[in-house]
């Protein structure tokens, strides 16, 4: 969950279970581990009338918009700084525009995956920005194909433990013990590998 209060960004998020020793718990308990993180954020910075008076056309800032969504939705590396900037040469904008243009877009990228927004979102959020119909509607069509990428990425950032990485199980049946020649009682066997490297093993 989060929360934006006097430009910070509160975000919480719980941790998975961890393994501990069931030895002790009665037959078919379950030991879970689970705790809360705060973490403290500087909000993203508003945007509004960003995007007025901006001379660009709707191809130009679509590709940039497209460039800094893979950058940051994808963690595309090949993207740099200067790739982005270089989107806008044919453009009047001067190289500190330019930076300032592409700052504005990364803003308005990283509200919509924390607002989870629609491609009709984006285009209120860009026409609030003060964006030009043009630039509105390349900005809807750029996060129609980012969105499921986005929001991907905001769940990561909310994503506080290790990740769930394999799930096995097994049920097994004792046919016999020291004190009993004859039985059939079933056993399940659950076990759990989180990308941390712990294994959780679980038998009731």
């Amino acid at each position: 969950a989060s929360l934006a209060t006097g430009g910070y960004s509160i975000s919480a998020a719980w941790l998975q279970t961890e393994s501990g020793d069931t030895s002790s718990l009665p037959q078919g308990s379950v030991l879970a581990f689970f705790s809360i993180s705060i973490i403290l954020a500087p909000a993203a910075p508003m945007t509004s009338e960003a995007l007025r008076g901006v001379s660009v056309e709707g191809r130009q800032f679509a590709s940039l918009a497209t460039g800094a969504a893979r950058r940051l939705f994808r963690g595309d590396q090949q993207v740099t700084d200067e790739l982005l900037l270089s989107v806008l040469d044919e453009t009047s904008l001067t190289v500190p525009e330019r930076r300032g243009l592409v700052a504005v877009v990364e803003t308005l990228l990283k509200r919509g995956a924390k607002e989870n927004w629609t491609a009709e979102d984006a285009a209120a959020a860009a026409r609030e920005a003060g964006a030009q119909d043009e630039i509105q509607a390349a900005f809807a069509r750029v996060w129609g194909k980012e969105r499921g990428n986005a929001h991907a990425w905001a769940l990561e950032q909310l994503r506080m433990a290790p990740k769930l990485q394999a799930f096995n199980w097994r049920t097994d049946v004792l046919s016999m013990s020291r004190d009993t020649k004859e039985m059939s009682t079933p056993a399940a066997i659950a076990e759990l590998v989180l990308s941390s490297g712990v294994q959780v093993l679980y038998r009731p």
